[in-house]
């Protein structure tokens, strides 16, 4: 709506068939199950950064950054890190420290190169070649990639 785009009949039905995948996996295929979800808080912080990062998709369209990807990523980063320490002292504090193991330190290398940098130019690469309505739609495979890194990376087995 805010690009005054609409998506094509067939990007619709795409979205809608991802969205009942994403019920029947959350209700089991019971859906009476519907009635009685709970949400904590952290399902309404993830709902939170969904709909932030989907206004942040669409304004990379429409707002076009007279900066290199780069840049704009390490002014994010300059205003990002001052607002996570607070929340990483609470942690610090109520839970300890996070054990320094060579585990850990490939968990956190993992995440800042490739769940952060590679990830965030590739998005936005993906949004200017083919546009947020269509970059959107592979948001829905990330569980799929998700599972596929926990069988490689972590030995697990997919059920």
């Amino acid at each position: 709506m805010l690009l005054r785009q609409w998506p094509a009949r067939a990007t619709v039905g795409g979205a809608l068939l991802g969205l009942c995948g994403f019920l029947l996996i959350l209700t089991g295929g019971q859906s009476a199950h519907l009635l009685g979800l709970h949400f904590n808080d952290g399902d309404l912080i993830m709902l939170a950064a969904v709909l932030s990062w989907g206004l942040y998709t669409v304004l990379l369209q429409r707002w076009v950054m007279p900066v290199p990807g780069l840049v704009l990523m390490a002014a994010m980063l300059l205003c990002g890190v001052p607002l996570l320490v607070p929340f990483f002292l609470w942690e610090l504090i109520h839970l300890g420290s996070m054990p320094v193991t060579w585990q850990a330190a490939g968990a956190v290398g993992y995440t800042a190169v490739f769940a952060s940098l590679v990830a965030y130019v590739a998005w936005n690469n993906g949004v200017k070649v083919l546009g947020p309505a269509t970059a959107s739609l592979f948001s829905y495979l990330v569980p799929a990639f998700t599972a596929l890194l926990g069988i490689i990376l972590l030995g697990e087995q997919l059920y």
